[in-house]
């Protein structure tokens, strides 16, 4: 027997968890009622005590999509995209001054989303940078300088070949330099040999690949490089592989980029790249049979180790599965969550000042969801909070 961590109203939904100091804080979409609005719940001691849940999305606001979280020196900030009152989406911002005992009034960023989905946050001392994709494929971002206090315009940085696909969102990343990443499978020229007056004229044939693309900005956002895939890979239409949720991780000088490569219904791999000089250049790489087709991953890099969740299913059953690398040694141990249990899926993960490993994740039965929280305090050892 185990203990639902946030009775709902309704079912959950796509839950996100992040840690500030000792402090935890987990957002997501509660449905009942007809209504699906975004929910929080916070921890000021690693998980050991919970406060009670908290409506973050007002009346008259009734359709939300999953919320993406980001905390920084203290400010927690929550991103979504708003349906209820405009088919199209409306981004919403709210945030949060004092660690999230008090939330001011959200604020729409955007009126015309364009019909986003997932949306990504991500924060950098004062910065706060937003990304979503629109229906059409085209790559949108906002930032601010000033904690969210003041945005920017928004502004498209680029475009997806790839149908709209929820795991193919973009994710924002900011460590003083922000990137933008997304995913693509699209037609990749091999090679240019000449012009033809303005013409290029390009050696082999045109080949399908799935690619990993990121563009930088040094500047909060206001300027971006060319940009270039940080990894791609041809695609066998007998045996299509496809490069999925990719997360880019940073820690001083070390950047880690971990994404899912689905390669099947029921199959595929979790794969990592390591960079000890800033993204310049990648020195190790690797990746695990992820245990079924591989979903939503989340990961944090913490002290040299990568942590890292994710869903593998198979069919209509799907368990949690948790990678635990050693960036130096790139030796890693790999262990299940609540294995055998019921079918759960959408993990988030995060790690507090102590050391302790937390995951929250959606069970999935009968078509209604229920959130669970699992803490691992010692090593490969999972407990789950009860109330």
């Amino acid at each position: 027997m185990y203990a639902v961590f946030a009775p709902s109203r309704g079912s959950c939904a796509a839950p996100a968890l992040a840690a500030g100091g000792m402090a935890l804080h987990v957002v997501w979409l509660d449905d009942a009622g007809g209504r699906i609005a975004v929910r929080y719940r916070r921890s000021a001691d690693a998980g050991k005590m919970w406060e009670a849940p908290v409506d973050l999305t007002p009346e008259p606001w009734r359709r939300s999509f999953p919320p993406s979280i980001a905390v920084s020196r203290g400010m927690v900030h929550v991103v979504w995209c708003e349906t209820g009152q405009n088919p199209a989406g409306e981004i919403v911002h709210l945030r949060s001054v004092d660690g999230g005992m008090s939330w001011e009034q959200p604020r729409v960023l955007e009126l015309e989303a364009g019909g986003a989905g997932f949306v990504s946050v991500a924060t950098w001392s004062r910065s706060v940078h937003v990304a979503w994709v629109d229906r059409v494929g085209r790559l949108h971002f906002m930032g601010s300088g000033d904690d969210g206090l003041t945005w920017r315009p928004a502004m498209v940085i680029g475009r997806r070949q790839q149908e709209h696909d929820c795991a193919a969102a973009p994710r924002v990343h900011a460590d003083g330099e922000v990137t933008y990443l997304w995913t693509d499978v699209r037609q990749d020229y091999p090679g240019m040999r000449a012009w033809l007056g303005v013409v290029p004229v390009f050696t082999g044939r045109i080949a399908t690949v799935t690619a990993i693309d990121a563009r930088s900005s040094v500047d909060g956002g206001v300027r971006w490089d060319a940009g270039a895939p940080l990894v791609k890979q041809a695609v066998d239409r007998a045996a299509p592989v496809e490069f999925r949720y990719p997360i880019l991780l940073s820690e001083r000088r070390r950047r880690v980029l971990v994404w899912a490569e689905r390669s099947g219904a029921d199959s595929g791999r979790m794969r990592w790249m390591i960079s000890e000089n800033g993204g310049r250049t990648w020195a190790a790489e690797g990746g695990i049979p992820a245990g079924g087709a591989p979903r939503r991953p989340s990961a944090v890099l913490r002290d040299g180790i990568l942590y890292a969740v994710w869903s593998a299913v198979r069919g209509s059953s799907a368990t949690l599965r948790t990678l635990r690398l050693g960036c130096r040694d790139n030796e890693y141990e790999i262990a299940e969550i609540a294995a055998g249990g019921p079918r759960t899926v959408d993990p988030s993960l995060a790690v507090t000042d102590d050391g302790t490993v937390h995951v929250t994740a959606c069970e999935e039965r009968d078509g209604f969801g229920t959130l669970r929280y699992f803490r691992s305090v010692m090593e490969r050892t999972w407990e789950e909070h009860r109330e």
